[in-house]
């Protein structure tokens, strides 16, 4: 593997004395999250095959071209009279007529392909098969039938530091329960419907609300709550076997490269339940393959600015929620002040953020808050009428997603009708008006209430620079306007005198929601800084991503490294199948390719040998 040598790595790292297990794969799957779940699916031999009859049959009234194009690309280039298949006993699958994707050019297949959210390419060919023509609406069933070739198994092993196969699907799952079970809040739902939730072959159902497609019909397309995706993905794994390879309640503490074992090593801190209590051993792992698959929520992104790690000032919503249950901080949502201090009013919470973790977090603080009203200062730095920002994409009517569009609706109605100054924030109820709650709106969304502050406030276009603290215990903000002239070009509503470029206000604590980066702290320095085409800056997504070939998944700098889901862009269940697939076809490649490598090596020694004689 080139480029691998001239890493420098002192043996002390590399002792095996101080573990307890010592295990040896192909390929090591960091982190058991859908990503991982899929991966593990694929290289334990279950293939997935195009199926033209499926496409014939659900574009009878005319095809979508670029459904049209890639059906013809498909039968084109997956067809070859070499492919063959040998006898299994399939008891509900055909005989497949065209070679497999795991055996096909992906990049091929996948080329001048585009989603709607910068998915790579291969992804957005997994979806398409998957589920065509899913972005204008339309409910169909995948093009793909899948076989299982247990002669195709690739060895490999995925680890987790979660409890159960889902990764942070189970956090965001016991946050949600949590909730339920201190308020009389509704249930939390997923952002995508139940069909772009699921994972290849089985079916995601609600326990409360099962649905029997035996009759050829498919469950209700609807959103569902997080504990029934978290506990899908669990049973996923169970229902394929795939328990064989899942090693969970595993940390990676180190993922670095042996040069004289030419193999990556990931060491590992243990945690098993017994009766006795809660164990921890360490395992070390050695790997000719390593694939990243960790996702990027476990890690807030942050400011940088002062003030920022106070303990009042957070980054989550599971720390929201706790501050909620324990009053922590702010008992009954007031700060106690001094005798100074006015004691009959809170100060304002402060939001900062424009996507769908601030949402959630305005939507949570409006539904378990209700009997204490809260004042709260919304910021973001984009423009309301951004077409980036994620309400004027998703939240454009209330039929999809009824919570989101109420915040939007609030959001609009503060940044453009009622402006206020600091010194003219009004402290009366302040909630949607009925233009915006009419009756249409409540009957699709009758378990969703109208969202309620006692005052709310936004401003757009707007930053946080820093957070401060007084003698006095009072907590402050100091907020910028990032187009001088127009700050001052806005009037108050109430005083009509102009809102300055630069506020200094009085908050109770801050919730800086602008995102998450990957935790990829256990990588060695040396490959970490390789991920990225930036090296002097932190790996994101969208700014600095792990530097990948876009039809393999394989780090263009480290070979025998991959990258998968969030990591690389793809963040959402139904596209993260396709890295998945890219991975899974260059690693079985691969493999095979040296397999052939050794017995042609291993002929050449036996002629020699027979030549010697």
């Amino acid at each position: 593997m080139a480029k691998k040598g001239t890493l420098t790595l002192t043996s002390h790292k590399h002792n095996d004395s101080s573990f307890d297990q010592i295990e040896s794969t192909n390929v090591l799957v960091i982190g058991n999250g859908p990503s991982a779940i899929t991966l593990s699916f694929l290289l334990a031999g279950h293939w997935p095959y195009y199926s033209p009859e499926d496409f014939q049959s659900h574009n009878e009234n005319g095809a979508n071209p670029t459904l049209q194009n890639l059906h013809d690309r498909l039968l084109y280039h997956c067809a070859s009279d070499s492919c063959h298949h040998d006898d299994y006993d399939q008891e509900s699958i055909s005989k497949p007529k065209l070679r497999s994707l795991m055996e096909s050019d992906l990049k091929e297949l996948s080329q001048d392909l585009v989603g709607r959210t910068g998915a790579n390419p291969v992804s957005v060919l997994m979806d398409q098969l998957q589920h065509p023509n899913a972005d204008l609406g339309e409910r169909n069933p995948s093009t793909l039938k899948w076989t299982y070739r247990p002669d195709r198994h690739v060895d490999h092993l995925v680890i987790g530091s979660s409890g159960s196969p889902g990764g942070i699907w189970h956090a965001i799952a016991k946050t949600c329960s949590s909730k339920l079970r201190s308020s009389h809040t509704t249930e939390v739902l997923t952002l995508s419907r139940r069909s772009l939730m699921q994972l290849p072959v089985l079916p995601i159902y609600d326990d409360e609300n099962h649905q029997n497609d035996s009759d050829g019909e498919l469950p209700l397309d609807n959103r569902i709550p997080y504990r029934v995706v978290a506990d899908y993905y669990r049973r996923y794994v169970h229902h394929f076997g795939l328990d064989q390879y899942f090693r969970n309640h595993t940390r990676a503490t180190l993922l670095d490269w042996d040069p004289i074992s030419q193999c990556f090593i990931v060491d590992t801190v243990c945690r098993k339940l017994s009766t006795s209590g809660q164990q921890k051993y360490r395992v070390r792992y050695r790997a000719q393959r390593v694939v990243l698959a960790k996702g990027t929520s476990t890690s807030p992104s942050m400011l940088n600015i002062a003030g920022e790690t106070f303990p009042f000032v957070l980054h989550s919503l599971t720390k929201l929620d706790v501050i909620i249950r324990h009053t922590q901080l702010l008992p009954c949502w007031r700060i106690p002040m001094l005798s100074t201090s006015r004691t009959h009013s809170s100060d304002p919470v402060l939001i900062v953020g424009s996507g769908l973790s601030a949402a959630d977090a305005l939507i949570s603080l409006s539904q378990r808050c209700q009997r204490r009203p809260l004042r709260i200062i919304h910021l973001f730095r984009k423009s309301i009428r951004d077409r980036s920002l994620i309400f004027n994409q998703l939240a454009t009517n209330d039929s999809n997603y009824p919570e989101y569009f109420q915040v939007f609706q609030q959001m609009k109605h503060s940044v453009q009708n009622s402006i206020h100054c600091l010194s003219c924030l009004p402290h009366g109820q302040h909630h949607l008006p009925s233009s915006y709650s009419s009756s249409s709106s409540s009957s699709s969304s009758s378990k969703q209430s109208t969202l309620r502050f006692e005052h709310y406030q936004a401003y757009q276009e707007c930053i946080l620079s820093s957070i401060q603290t007084a003698t006095n215990g009072h907590r402050t903000a100091t907020l910028e306007f990032l187009d001088k002239n127009k700050a001052d070009s806005t009037l108050c509503c109430r005083c009509h005198r102009p809102i300055r470029h630069q506020l200094t206000i009085r908050i109770s604590f801050a919730l800086i929601l602008i995102g998450s980066n990957p935790q990829l702290d256990f990588v060695d320095d040396k490959i970490r800084q390789r991920l990225a085409n930036d090296a002097s800056s932190p790996i994101d997504h969208r700014l600095n991503p792990i530097d990948i070939d876009p039809y393999t998944h394989e780090c263009k700098d480290i070979p025998g490294l991959y990258a998968l889901g969030p990591l690389v862009g793809d963040n959402f269940v139904r596209y993260v199948q396709g890295g998945a697939l890219a991975a899974a076809n260059h690693i079985y490649h691969t493999e095979q390719q040296n397999i052939y490598g050794n017995i042609i090596n291993m002929n050449h020694t036996l002629s020699d040998n027979d030549e010697g004689r």
